[in-house]
């Protein structure tokens, strides 16, 4: 008979535990996924990062039919405005779980045909002659020695902020080619494409942003240390046109010197920055302040326990249970005594 007590008060029990409200309990959202799929509404999710920039803040010569119409790389009178606004910086997003690192980067507006190559040069087939986009990154703690010179990519030097990694792309596209990938440079210039194992890229036209991920596992084991708080430096450029090779320009985009046929080695300019305190327009060179972000995986907050009602009617259904079970084992018990 105790043994069948013991039983029946058992089962009360998991039943009891098994009907007490979940909300008690402290509840771990699961972490959302991010599609590079050419559609950025998903970015809307917590624990995303997102900069802004000043709209319109481009430099005075971006907007120059006199400027930006000479050379290999001009550009029609009728599409100056809207370059631009390709050129305009908007904002930067950043996200990072386990796996990846997510970066998004919004213009103010691109135009359908914005990325066609110039075919003034018909070896090339990646170089519009719009805009190209760069973005450079410090990680304290790197094994790799940093760089701080921009070695003549572009005619603004890096001055005293040292880089480990940058993303560089200009997203040149033919009708049947789609958009070029960007490009994950180290410091001593060598790198990789931002493809396959390393990540993938896409382009959402309709709401003029880019969108890439980078494989977290092999960017930590180049760089010798996990991603946390890093430094980063934004900027859109218009590009010089090159005949093919690294270092044969046809013309160098210079706006100091409009007209000239362009550096030896370079070619390109930078249109627009952020964040807009961190150039020294005068002498050129990257000082900061930063942008700051944590590439640390997104942990999702815990969910505070909600509060119980006075009278929760799972738990006074809990305890009616335990008390019939007590009164059919009591009864039972009483009865097989009779016997």
């Amino acid at each position: 008979m105790l043994k069948t007590i013991v039983v029946l008060l058992l089962i009360s029990v998991v039943a009891f535990a098994l009907i007490l409200p979940q909300s008690l309990y402290p509840v771990v959202k699961a972490s959302p996924a991010i599609e590079i799929d050419g559609n950025v509404e998903d970015w809307d999710i917590p624990g995303v990062s997102k900069f802004t920039d000043e709209v319109g803040d481009t430099e005075g010569w971006s907007k120059d039919p006199k400027v930006v119409g000479i050379g290999s790389t001009a550009e029609s009178p009728d599409k100056v405005e809207a370059n631009d606004k390709c050129r305009d910086i908007k904002a930067v997003y950043f996200y990072a779980d386990e796996n990846w690192i997510y970066i998004r980067l919004d213009v103010v507006q691109l135009y359908p045909g914005w990325c066609l190559v110039s075919k003034k040069h018909p070896e090339v087939y990646a170089y519009p002659n719009v805009s190209s986009y760069h973005l450079y990154f410090r990680v304290p703690g790197s094994l790799l020695s940093p760089q701080s010179s921009s070695a003549g990519a572009t005619d603004t030097s890096l001055g005293d902020f040292a880089w480990h990694f940058n993303v560089q792309f200009d997203a040149g596209c033919t009708p049947d080619d789609g958009y070029a990938m960007p490009f994950l440079q180290w410091p001593d210039w060598s790198g990789v494409t931002v493809t396959g194992d390393w990540g993938s890229f896409a382009v959402d036209l309709e709401r003029s942003s880019f969108e890439m991920k980078i494989n977290r596992a092999l960017l930590e084991e180049k760089l010798g240390t996990s991603l946390g708080n890093v430094y980063v430096f934004i900027a859109s450029a218009k590009l010089g046109e090159p005949e093919g090779a690294w270092g044969k320009w046809a013309h160098a985009f210079e706006p100091q010197n409009p007209g000239d046929p362009g550096e030896g080695v370079g070619g390109s300019d930078f249109a627009d920055y952020m964040p807009n305190n961190s150039l020294d327009v005068l002498t050129g060179t990257v000082r900061g302040p930063l942008i700051e972000v944590n590439l640390s995986p997104y942990r999702p907050p815990e969910e505070a326990p909600k509060e119980a009602p006075a009278f929760p009617i799972e738990i006074l259904a809990a305890v009616a249970v335990i008390v019939i079970v007590a009164v059919v084992a009591i009864a039972i018990f009483l009865r097989r005594k009779k016997k």
